[in-house]
């Protein structure tokens, strides 16, 4: 008798010099406080995403969304590790931010981040349940490219995400070649 098997959870993969071993479950997420790399797309791919968000549910589906979508996703459980993780390496193409997170809040992580020569050209893509117009405002005056209000449309945040990172890294290999 034939039975269907359930698919694997990704493995995780931390930082390599994040002292503890690889190879840890999705589990992780919820107890570590670290950022947790997951990478999706070892080769190729459009670009790495850091998804920052204190709700492990929602940072899984996006990794997963965007895993699938060809994007390298890597997760950052609240705002110290985000600014961590980029200030570390700073290679990372997009930034998806939560507005609502224990400590450090999402605005205070734009400001760091715009405030800061290494990560200011990086784009912020702000994805909160709060989108009154004053977070909206807020978002935009401290340099973010927009605000996605939760819950979303897997359609709408891939617009978002490529109207921030996908178009511009095509314009700007365009005007690399005019200079040329």
């Amino acid at each position: 008798m034939f039975e269907p098997t359930k698919p694997a959870l990704p493995r995780l993969r931390r930082p390599a010099d994040a002292p503890g071993e690889t190879g840890t479950t999705l589990g992780a997420l919820r107890s570590s406080r670290k950022t947790v790399l997951l990478p999706a797309a070892e080769l190729g791919g459009k670009g790495v995403v850091l998804i920052v968000d204190d709700e492990d549910s929602v940072a899984r589906m996006l990794w997963h969304l965007l895993g699938s979508e060809g994007f390298t996703p890597e997760i950052a459980s609240d705002g110290l590790a985000a600014l961590e993780r980029v200030r570390r390496a700073p290679k990372v193409d997009l930034v998806l931010l939560d507005i609502m997170m224990p400590g450090v809040d999402g605005f205070a992580v734009l400001r760091s981040l715009k405030a800061d020569r290494a990560t200011s050209s990086i784009p912020v893509l702000m994805v909160s349940a709060r989108t009154d117009y004053l977070a909206e405002r807020a978002s935009k005056a401290n340099g973010a490219v927009g605000l996605l209000s939760k819950p979303f449309a897997a359609a709408d945040l891939l617009a978002h995400i490529e109207r921030a990172v996908v178009r511009p890294s095509w314009a700007n290999l365009l005007l690399e070649g005019i200079a040329q």
